[in-house]
């Protein structure tokens, strides 16, 4: 595995973190970067994004519905698969609340019980999503691919409001630092 071959790379605090990608991909540090081991996930799906709300707690997402689960810090992964779509990112707020977004149709779905039950959300004008990041469980921003678009929630993805918007923009990723 390359550099290239990943998709996404998450921290919790500054020294433990996993990295995902090609062919079920899982890399994990605990140790700020410094060296890397590999786990393996058994499976060959191509791993898109990763989500550290709490410890031990990771979840992963990829193509073909796949959603991935650990609770010992990566020693094992639990296989919760959703359907058939392509799961681009992930985000959790904790180790309950969470959201996936997904391609191919364009699709949203919330958690509220660590990933038990999925609702489905509306995405705004059913353009595909791109990335999202939210600063609780109910407040969040959401981009949409072709063109400069970034929405806005206040009440847990029931409702988006256009926060910005330039055609002359495209942008690949939204984060906050100070969540």
């Amino acid at each position: 595995m390359t550099i290239r071959d990943l998709n996404d790379i998450k921290f919790r605090g500054p020294d433990n973190g996993f990295a995902v990608g090609a062919k079920g991909s899982i890399l994990k540090t605990v140790n700020c970067g410094q060296t890397w081991d590999s786990i393996s996930s058994g499976l060959p799906n191509t791993l898109q994004s990763v989500s550290f709300p709490v410890p031990d707690t990771a979840y992963i997402t990829g193509n073909l519905g796949l959603v991935l689960k650990t609770c010992d810090g990566g020693m094992t992964w639990k296989d919760t698969t959703l359907g058939t779509l392509n799961f681009t990112s992930v985000f959790f707020t904790d180790a309950l609340h969470g959201y996936l977004l997904g391609w191919y149709p364009s699709a949203m779905k919330r958690t509220e019980d660590g990933g038990i039950t999925w609702t489905d959300l509306a995405v705004p004008n059913n353009i595909d999503p791109h990335g999202m990041c939210f600063t609780d469980f109910k407040h969040g921003f959401l981009l949409l691919l072709g063109g400069g678009i970034i929405y806005h929630t206040t009440d847990a993805g029931n409702s988006w409001n256009s926060a910005y918007s330039d055609s002359n923009m495209d942008f690949s990723s939204i984060f906050f630092t100070d969540i």
